[in-house]
């Protein structure tokens, strides 16, 4: 029986395909950036780029390195054999890129996709938690902007901000995401892995609660306060707590009357 002669697949299909799946299971568009970036971060340094990524999948480019194709099958879960035999047909790249994906998923650990965090969800907690109020409320995001890119160096527009807590913009770059990061004290994996950011969130709302109770006990105003802890780190807020504490001790000591002298 005379075998059928099979088109080569190219690699620029074989990612294309692994970007559809990946994009079907999540209900919305994957885009390059969110690769690299995801990358870059799990490298911890810029190894890849959203440029780069774009143009193997349109087949500009069609000589990526080893390490390359190794990063990217880590990350859409299939083996890095999938990008090197070129014979492959492809409906059985499409069931190769299909069943790995829908592993990924089944493995995926932070649940269904209606309890998976959005960008715009962990930076609302920071900019409501972790950033200093102006007269009571959340800084503008043209003013916090400026505070990030002063910190780091990098360029960083309130327009910018708007768009990624809006969600409007939900791939940003690693230079952006560690700027945000680094003005938030909060680790870069806070924006990529949900567990990270459920256990920041949880320690945050943790301290917070105890700054709070300890102020109420002792009679301070806690709007009065709000400006200058609200900004403080988890362990700045117990420290504050544990100093309102101490205070409070103090000052019923000094106003309990002394015993009286035995004769």
């Amino acid at each position: 029986m005379e075998t059928e002669d099979r088109e080569p697949v190219s690699l620029a299909e074989k990612l294309d395909r692994l970007f559809s799946v990946r994009s079907r299971e999540r209900g919305r568009p994957l885009s390059v950036n969110e690769v690299a970036t995801a990358l870059n971060i799990k490298a911890g340094k810029p190894v890849i780029s959203g440029n780069y990524i774009w143009h193997l999948r349109r087949g500009k480019r069609d000589n990526p390195t080893k390490r390359h194709l190794e990063a990217l099958a880590e990350y859409f879960c299939v083996p890095a054999a999938y990008f090197h035999d070129l014979q492959d047909t492809p409906s059985s790249a499409d069931a190769t890129a299909q069943e790995a994906q829908q592993q990924a998923t089944a493995r995926e650990k932070d649940g269904p996709a209606e309890y998976r965090m959005t960008l715009a969800e962990k930076l609302d907690h920071l900019l409501k938690l972790r950033a200093r109020p102006t007269e009571g409320r959340t800084p503008p995001h043209e003013e916090l902007a400026g505070k990030i890119a002063a910190l780091s160096g990098i360029p960083f527009s309130g327009a910018y901000l708007s768009q990624l807590h809006s969600g409007k913009c939900t791939n940003p770059t690693l230079h952006h995401l560690s700027a945000l990061a680094a003005y938030f004290e909060v680790p870069v994996a806070y924006f990529t892995d949900d567990d990270v950011a459920r256990k920041v969130m949880d320690d945050d709302l943790s301290a917070s609660r105890d700054l709070d109770r300890s102020m109420a006990e002792a009679g301070v105003s806690a709007v009065y306060l709000r400006g200058d802890l609200a900004a403080l780190s988890p362990e700045g807020k117990r420290m504050a707590a544990d100093m309102i504490r101490q205070i409070r001790e103090l000052e019923r000591g000094a106003h309990q009357s002394p015993p009286p002298q035995q004769t």
